[in-house]
């Protein structure tokens, strides 16, 4: 398991994404910097729990493009499927404790909509199937933005977020639909 973790989850990558998730959710509704590391603590546990859900429902199309991945050479994904769960178990009740029952259910949603979205999605990746699953960090600035966020602050944080993701994507990932392509 520890393979699959450094593999998929750079950390180079994923905390600083954390800590600007943390950043826009504690933005929307103040908060200090204890605040702030917490939620960046949690933002990281949420996406460690989403990388691990999108590479479980990208397995059958990672055997073509990635054979070597370390999920995709695994012989079982029950591992992978019960620290999945685990994760969101944490997450859940992390939400619980710290944001309260608004948030644990937000996340309840969106890993029902994820899982939606990865049955009914299109078999290959297109541009509006890659937008759908970046909508996921905005979620988790939602998900993280407190019980009373200033209106004005959220949509702003919101939409930010989502630009960032969909930029660092198309800028990343030189195979992926949204990349620009030049002759």
């Amino acid at each position: 398991m520890m393979a699959y973790w450094r593999e998929r989850f750079v950390l180079s990558r994923f905390v600083p994404a954390a800590v600007l998730i943390a950043m826009a959710a504690t933005a929307t509704s103040g908060g200090g910097a204890i605040d702030w590391v917490v939620r960046t603590g949690v933002a990281l546990l949420l996406i460690a729990q989403f990388r691990i859900w999108d590479d479980l429902a990208d397995r059958g199309r990672d055997r073509h493009t990635h054979p070597t991945r370390v999920l995709v050479a695994a012989p079982s994904v029950w591992p992978f499927v019960l620290q999945a769960v685990g994760l969101t178990a944490i997450n859940l009740a992390l939400l619980l404790a710290v944001e309260g029952v608004a948030a644990a259910r937000l996340l309840m949603v969106l890993t029902v909509a994820a899982a939606a979205y990865y049955v009914l999605r299109v078999p290959h990746r297109t541009v509006a199937s890659d937008l759908v699953l970046l909508a996921k960090y905005p979620a988790f600035v939602l998900i993280l933005s407190g019980n009373d966020p200033r209106p004005g602050r959220l949509v702003l944080a919101l939409a930010t977020t989502y630009a960032a993701a969909c930029a660092f994507e198309a800028w990343h990932d030189a195979s992926g639909p949204m990349r620009a392509t030049h002759p």
